[in-house]
């Protein structure tokens, strides 16, 4: 399945919130935190995609 790199941004950034969302309200903002580098990996790899740049 192909997923155009902005949506799927889109999707991980959404993914992101909510988990700092449900973390936060259950007191365990570390879990959540520690998603933002995933989070930017994933952007970041999405704009090379964007790009069509392959990196293996």
């Amino acid at each position: 399945m192909y997923l155009p790199p902005v949506l799927a941004q889109v999707a991980v950034l959404v993914v992101v919130t909510w988990q700092v969302v449900t973390s936060a309200v259950g007191g365990a903002v570390v879990c959540g935190v520690a998603l933002i580098p995933l989070a930017l990996v994933a952007g970041w790899r999405s704009w090379q995609l964007s790009l069509g740049l392959r990196v293996s």
